[in-house]
């Protein structure tokens, strides 16, 4: 027996006005019908203090979710990482082809392995003429820093420079490097 009306509540019964009721009675329908209402607004608010309860259990069970979701990826970005690793050491011992390395790392959702090339590159180079400005003659320590070479570039490593330095009777040639 609700007394609730689209928006508003009515605590009067259209009967009550127009039965003719003595007041009396008027005064203990309107107090009866106070107290369901009462009952309902009560009943209403532990509702929503339980959906209000419901709500934020669900939110911190999401915030949960969100935080292992997070915490999931950071594990898979870094267990890719050492599969990529894994394999970039399996090709390089030799155990596996770069195709077949490539196509494994695909199905990971994986770059591909990288391209490293090793050279080595020899310079001819004749010195001529060259004295100290004390007369003594050149040593092969003032060749090496007179050489000392910086190799710069995008993806350039310069492992070491090693020289391979002749001394002539009347001139120095170094021969490599």
């Amino acid at each position: 027996m609700s007394t609730f009306k689209s928006v508003h509540v009515s605590l009067a019964k259209k009967a009550d006005a127009a039965s003719g009721l003595p007041l009396l009675e008027m005064v203990r329908n309107l107090e009866s019908r106070l107290f369901e209402v009462a009952r309902e607004k009560d009943q209403l608010a532990r509702h929503a203090r339980s959906l209000e309860a419901a709500i934020h259990s669900k939110c911190a069970a999401i915030d949960g979710l969100l935080a292992q979701r997070d915490l999931l990826s950071n594990e898979l970005g870094q267990l890719k990482g050492a599969v990529r690793d894994c394999m970039q050491e399996v090709f390089e011992d030799g155990d596996i082809d770069r195709d077949a390395a490539d196509r494994m790392l695909e199905k990971l959702d994986l770059r591909p392995l990288g391209h490293t090339y090793r050279t080595e590159v020899t310079f001819g180079v004749t010195l001529e003429g060259l004295r100290r400005e004390d007369g003594e003659p050149i040593h092969r320590s003032d060749l090496r820093e007179l050489l000392e070479a910086h190799v710069r570039g995008k993806g350039v490593e310069f492992d070491s420079m090693e020289f391979d330095i002749q001394v002539d009777d009347h001139d120095l040639n170094v021969v490599s490097f």
